[in-house]
């Protein structure tokens, strides 16, 4: 069950932000997501197109590697799981920086990592190792 919660989270992950950062490659003004780039004052960016390009491929392309790394039970599918969560932290720490904590969805998007690693210890400890296996029981 842990391992298809760490698949769902990791894909949504992908797909929202394969989607999101596509939406500031094709328009780096904000605009099309509703966002103005006097959003971005004190930051070192002037749009949003460097931040949309690291939300694509980051947050984007690499869980959705990860997700068909572990629907194959590829044994680096489960660190890339590790590097996207570290990635995600990342990203809504500097998020909450360039534009302030509470002002986007940071809280419910930082449940993911911890669950993803949460999943992670799990198998790492011998309570499931792949999607299919079920989980360990204690011998009697």
């Amino acid at each position: 069950m842990t391992e298809w919660v760490l698949l769902v989270l990791t894909g949504v992950l992908g797909v929202r932000g394969f989607l999101g950062g596509g939406q500031f490659i094709i328009d780096p003004s904000g605009d099309l997501v509703g966002l103005s780039t006097a959003e971005l004052s004190g930051s070192p960016f002037s749009d949003f197109l460097l931040p949309g390009l690291v939300l694509f491929v980051v947050l984007g392309l690499a869980p959705i590697l990860v997700v068909v790394g572990l629907t194959r039970e590829r044994r680096w599918a489960w660190w890339g799981v590790v590097g996207v969560s570290i990635a995600l932290i990342g990203w809504i720490l500097i998020e909450g920086w360039v534009v302030g904590f509470g002002e986007r969805l940071q809280i419910p998007n930082s449940c993911g990592p911890s669950l993803c690693c949460r999943s992670r210890s799990h198998a790492r400890y011998g309570i499931a190792t792949s999607i299919s296996d079920e989980p360990s029981r204690p011998s009697q």
